[in-house]
């Protein structure tokens, strides 16, 4: 999804005024939640998640850290997946399935399915997570 790119390339930026010691907006508090949710969800090596799940946790993230006002995407989009009720913000993805720690699989999952696997050494840009 373009807008998770989009604020986690402003989360960078935000990064870098606190560390120029510049004064914070609220806006940029609330990037710099979303820069270290997107980090531990989506860039962990560990994470393994299908399409589907990923899309959801994108959209759980987004509503964890912002108003559906400031997403600036289509509102047909918002209208249809954010999340109506905010999320608690203690959802984990799963571990890929080969570490000693991961969520066991059921069996039910078609073996066939899209999977997004996130890496420690992936650009963001390269994760092209679009509904549309």
């Amino acid at each position: 999804m373009n807008t998770m790119i989009r604020f986690y390339s402003q989360a960078k930026d935000a990064q870098q005024k606190q560390a120029m010691a510049f004064e914070l907006s609220s806006f940029d508090q609330k990037l710099l939640k979303f820069g270290q949710l997107f980090r531990e969800r989506f860039m962990n090596i560990e994470v393994s998640l299908r399409l589907e799940q990923a899309l959801d946790l994108c959209w759980q993230t987004l509503a964890e850290c912002f108003e559906p006002q400031e997403l600036l995407m289509k509102q047909a989009l918002v209208d249809k997946y954010y999340p109506q009720s905010k999320p608690t913000g203690n959802s984990r993805p799963s571990l890929s399935p080969d570490r000693a720690t991961a969520s066991p699989q059921t069996g039910d999952e078609d073996k066939n399915e899209s999977s997004v696997s996130a890496t420690a050494n992936r650009q963001p840009s390269a994760l092209n997570l679009n509904h549309g």
